[in-house]
């Protein structure tokens, strides 16, 4: 790739940003769409477009699993427990194919409490990471700083709410 002056302008700004910055920007991001989506009903939680398909809890646990990837295995260079990928169906990915794992049946804020737990790990792991220009390897974005990766993973998830905001719609219209 050829980055012109204003691009690496743009990369050396970014990677200034500390981490605690980043952190609240991960945090907001998540209290915005968590107050804009409300509340989602079981069976809204359980619906599929079609078969096999995503379901708002399947993305929800999927969100999970992306942000406990990146900062638990790529950034703190750990291994999570059979305990924690079985919980949030690591063994699927979107990559493999558009076969998306059955939803538990749990109410909303059990999603959420899934995903704070994640996100209390999320922050343990990163409060203390002075450089975010760091380079760390993932496994499908190949070497990427820090940062960036926590910039990806709040990008990873605002798409997925979009997924969600549109399956809570689609849920709720009139069916023919």
């Amino acid at each position: 790739m050829v980055m012109n002056s204003e691009g690496a302008l743009a990369l050396r700004a970014w990677q200034a940003i500390p981490m605690d910055s980043l952190l609240s920007l991960l945090e907001e991001s998540t209290r915005l769409w968590r107050n804009e989506i409300g509340e989602i009903g079981e069976s809204a939680i359980l619906w599929r477009p079609f078969p096999k398909g995503h379901s708002i809890g399947g993305i929800m646990l999927h969100m999970a699993d992306e942000e406990s990837l990146c900062v638990e295995e790529v950034i703190g260079q750990g291994q999570r427990t059979a305990e924690t990928r079985e919980l949030l169906k690591s063994d699927f990915s979107p990559h493999k194919g558009p076969i998306w794992p059955d939803p538990e049946p749990w109410p909303l804020y059990r999603y959420y409490e899934i995903q704070n737990w994640v996100r209390a790990n999320t922050v343990r792991t990163l409060q203390n990471i002075a450089d975010t220009s760091a380079p760390v390897s993932h496994p499908h974005l190949g070497e990427i700083p820090i940062g960036m990766l926590v910039l990806k993973l709040i990008q990873h998830e605002s798409f997925h709410v979009g997924e969600i905001a549109l399956h809570k719609l689609h849920f709720s219209l009139p069916k023919p």
